[in-house]
C-alpha cells in the first residue's frame, strides 16, 4: 500500500463503465479518484473524484498504475448531481 505524506495525494485514474460492459480508463476528462491523502491535506478525502491542473507523477506498483501529486495541483472536485 502507498501512504501519502505531507501535502501529497495518491490517485488512480477514474474508471468508466462502457456500454459494452468493458471497464476503461476515462480518457475524456482526465479525472482521478483519491486513494490516500497526506496528513496536511484538509479539503480532499479518499474516494473524491478530482480534476488536476498539471499531470501527476505516475508509477507502477504490483502491476497497477498509480499517480501522486501535491494537493495544490487539484483544481476541482467532481460531485454527483444526485447529491
Amino acid at each position: 500500500m502507498i501512504i501519502a505524506i505531507h501535502n501529497n495525494v495518491v490517485l488512480k485514474k477514474k474508471i468508466q463503465n462502457e456500454h459494452n460492459g468493458i471497464y476503461m480508463p476515462n480518457a475524456k476528462d482526465e479525472s482521478f479518484v483519491v486513494l490516500n491523502v497526506g496528513e496536511l491535506v484538509k479539503n480532499i478525502k479518499v474516494n473524491d473524484e478530482v480534476i488536476l491542473n498539471l499531470n501527476p507523477k505516475s508509477f507502477m506498483l504490483d502491476g497497477k498504475t498509480y499517480y501522486i501529486t501535491s494537493v495544490e495541483n487539484i483544481i476541482a472536485k467532481v460531485e454527483d448531481q444526485n447529491e
